[in-house]
């Protein structure tokens, strides 16, 4: 059986980490355990993505739905001329 690489988030496109991410959930009948996909991510973290996340209090760092939030707060870009 052969496994995909995992994907090293370093703070750049994190839409499509986070969808990485939840696929591997799914694939392996996780997506319902948050502890379990948090623990994921953060062995695909490098870089300043990891230095970011091991800042972070223990709750974030443990929990999917938290994780996602702070991942989707620190590393989507601004929008250009947003009104």
């Amino acid at each position: 059986m052969s496994t995909a690489r995992p994907v090293i988030f370093r703070g750049n496109d994190v839409e499509g980490f986070i969808k990485s991410i939840r696929r591997q959930a799914f694939q392996s009948d996780k997506l319902e355990d948050d502890q379990w996909i948090a623990n994921y991510a953060a062995t695909c973290l490098g870089g300043d993505a990891l230095k970011w996340f091991s800042s972070l209090e223990p709750e974030a760092r443990g929990n999917w739905k938290i994780l996602e939030e702070k991942l989707l707060e620190r590393f989507t870009p601004p929008t250009e001329g947003v009104v």
